[in-house]
């Protein structure tokens, strides 16, 4: 391995790697040769990508003349990651119509940078609630990160008429990879009637609207009736026939 004989620059999808022409650790390529270049941290596309066979490897000399070239290195498909640990929860009771402060957790695979979005969609419920979960007439919610601890994102929400909620990443924390999240939604209220227990699902996009991560789902809770108290009846009328 020539690794201390060559030296890199990265821009604009270009990797240029210069060998060494020093005295003291010079290394160049002999003909007919295998040759296995190894690159750290390369970060694959931010979302979902098909696979793609224009890329291209070339050699040139110190002139920056060509020598060997192939114009159709096949890259990977890049496919959706799994997003793991998921959880749900609220504050509120499981009964209609409460509100209170929601939670949402997940693992995610692959990173989100600044710009990304968390997608959650509701369950639209078989039972048809005149509303499901939602958050009033507040289509723009408090959505607040709580993990990672010291890395959380910032994000804006955005919940209109609908069951689906998006985050949008701000700042200059990106959703790190392999890393547990969690956000809180403020005053997420409940169904408007009894529902039995289902799912929702989370996704990650990136700033284009593309899939990195999911969907996964998570359980959300069945929804009971109520409970009346304090009952009283009384009539201004005489109590008689």
């Amino acid at each position: 391995a020539n690794t201390a004989a060559a030296s890199a620059s990265f821009a604009t999808r270009t990797l240029t790697v210069t060998m060494s022409d020093a005295a003291a650790g010079s290394v160049s390529v002999p003909q007919g040769t295998a040759v296995v270049l190894s690159v750290t941290n390369v970060r694959t596309p931010s979302s979902v990508v098909a696979t793609v066979s224009t890329s291209s490897i070339t050699t040139q000399d110190a002139a920056g003349k060509n020598i060997d070239t192939v114009a159709d290195v096949e890259t990977d498909a890049i496919v959706a990651g799994a997003l793991t640990s998921m959880s749900f929860s609220s504050a509120a009771a499981a009964t209609p119509g409460i509100a209170g402060l929601a939670t949402v957790g997940f693992t995610t695979a692959g990173q989100v940078a600044v710009g990304g979005k968390v997608v959650v969609t509701f369950p639209t419920h078989t039972e048809a609630p005149q509303f499901g979960f939602n958050t009033n007439d507040d289509t723009t919610p408090t959505v607040l990160f709580t993990k990672p601890s010291g890395t959380e994102p910032t994000a804006t929400g955005a919940f209109p008429s609908g069951a689906v909620l998006t985050l949008t990443t701000t700042g200059s924390n990106k959703l790190l990879q392999a890393t547990a999240h969690e956000f809180t939604i403020a005053d997420l209220r409940n169904p408007s009637s009894v529902v039995a227990a289902t799912t929702l699902s989370v996704t990650t996009m990136d700033a284009a609207d593309k899939v990195c991560d999911g969907p996964a789902t998570v359980a959300t809770p069945q929804i009971l009736a109520g409970a009346l108290t304090s009952m009283s009846f009384s009539s201004a009328a005489a109590a008689t026939p």
